[in-house]
């Protein structure tokens, strides 16, 4: 594994480094681990395990790093999202804009970013 600047480790410990059941924080080696395990899940072939050491060693040499919300939430027991991006739309009607306001509180709990889609809402000056 590549070294990783003091810095570096500073991060992970106060942003993506799990707790363990017993108490004590994953190690970054730990980490790419569960985040290699988690992604290679996805692959439908025999040798997922295969996958798990490439996704691992691509992360170890810092070659490839996933976006945050991967690093934090693959393989995690919150089960959380790995995507960062989401675009929500809002619907003309003020159960659905304060439903997109819910949604994106639970988008952005688990590390995600949220843009919004006004193009249901009616123009300014229109009957309701």
């Amino acid at each position: 594994m590549t070294v990783l600047s003091d810095n570096a480790i500073e991060v992970l410990q106060r942003r993506y480094l799990l707790k363990k059941a017993d108490g004590s924080q994953e190690t970054p080696s730990d980490m790419f681990h569960r985040v290699a395990l988690a992604v290679a899940s996805a692959e439908r072939y025999p040798e997922n395990h295969t996958w798990e050491t490439v996704f691992y060693n691509m992360m170890a040499r810092l070659d490839f790093l996933p976006n945050s919300p991967t690093l934090m939430n693959a393989g995690a027991p919150s089960g959380g999202t790995c995507s960062a991006c989401y675009v929500l739309a809002i619907p003309d009607s003020m159960v659905g804009i304060m439903q997109a306001a819910t949604d994106q509180a639970m988008i952005e709990k688990f590390g995600g970013g949220v843009g919004f889609s006004l193009s249901e809402l009616r123009p300014k000056s229109s009957h309701i």
